[in-house]
């Protein structure tokens, strides 16, 4: 029964496997990675050739393969005859990974701050991508010294929320505008979630945010069709200028607390150059559509 067990492991090898491609992230070579697996899926001491068969590597590879996990210490060896091989316990391998990859990171950590830091550039630099745009944002927040101004929206607020409570607690003055309703649940938040929608009717479905730190640095981006672009610059001028946009929505949204919407309303019917102005645009291709476009076209 225990021989008939073993092609099941077999195919199972072959299929994609998260946990080889993440042992070759740490360092490992891909038979390195299968040859661990393996022995870790036998679950008991091997030789050399029965691992080659379970991991799907070449038998002329495998103990060049096995030697190298030896050094790494991620196997163990019986030197008795037959030679046999087992794997290191998994949680013993995962600790003395993270052992060494901390070690290697406060190493890189240490020769960078020895470095003489360079002064801000001031140049401008576009951000693409969802996902890049909320952690260049969240490294923003990290870096900032004494405060925050912010417009942001919902989803963007779900991955933001933990590091601007945490620059709260290390006493940063903050001001956020929430377009939504995200229960950010820190002092000096406001609810736009009108003056949100209002802005988002205007500019046709595009969504902007901006987010600003100690007046030297800033971030807006637009969301559009499920996308996000953003501009990140330590300009002062394009931190002031976003810091700006921030305050005057903040301001809106005091301004229709006190007054009503009622009164907003009034004043967008009454006033022509008011109504004007809050007219949606025209429709516009969102930031790098056309660049996109073009590099499509030469592909």
């Amino acid at each position: 029964m225990p021989k008939a067990a073993r092609p099941a492991r077999r195919s199972a090898a072959r299929a994609p496997n998260r946990l080889v491609a993440a042992l070759q992230a740490l360092g490992f070579t891909a038979y390195e990675a299968k040859a661990y697996r393996a022995l870790i899926e036998l679950g008991a001491p091997a030789k050399g050739y029965e691992i080659a068969r379970a991991a799907q590597v070449p038998t002329s590879k495998i103990y060049e393969t096995l030697g190298q996990l030896a050094n790494r210490g991620a196997v163990l060896v019986s030197r008795s005859q037959p030679v046999t091989y087992a794997a290191l316990p998994h949680r013993d391998l995962t600790a003395r990974l993270r052992d060494q990859a901390e070690e290697t990171l406060a190493a890189v950590e240490a020769e960078l701050e020895a470095l003489p830091e360079a002064p801000p550039s001031g140049l401008t630099w576009t951000v693409d991508g969802t996902d890049n745009v909320l952690e260049q944002m969240g490294r923003l927040i990290a870096r900032a010294e004494h405060r925050l101004i912010a417009v942001l929206w919902d989803a963007q607020l779900a991955a933001l929320a933990p590091a601007l409570r945490q620059a709260k607690t290390r006493g940063l003055e903050l001001q956020v505008a929430i377009c939504g309703r995200f229960p950010l649940g820190i002092p000096d938040s406001y609810e736009l979630t009108l003056l949100g929608a209002a802005a988002e009717e205007r500019i046709t479905g595009r969504r902007l945010a901006v987010i600003v730190r100690d007046d030297v640095e800033a971030i807006a981006a637009e969301t559009y069709l499920g996308d996000t672009q953003a501009i990140r610059s330590e300009s002062r001028v394009f931190a002031l200028l976003a810091a700006e946009c921030a305050r005057s929505d903040i301001l809106g949204r005091c301004m229709v607390d006190a007054l009503g919407d009622a009164a907003l309303q009034r004043l967008r019917r009454d006033r022509p150059a008011l109504k004007t102005l809050l007219a949606p645009e025209r429709k516009t291709e969102p930031l790098g559509a056309s660049a996109k476009r073009r590099a499509k076209k030469r592909s």
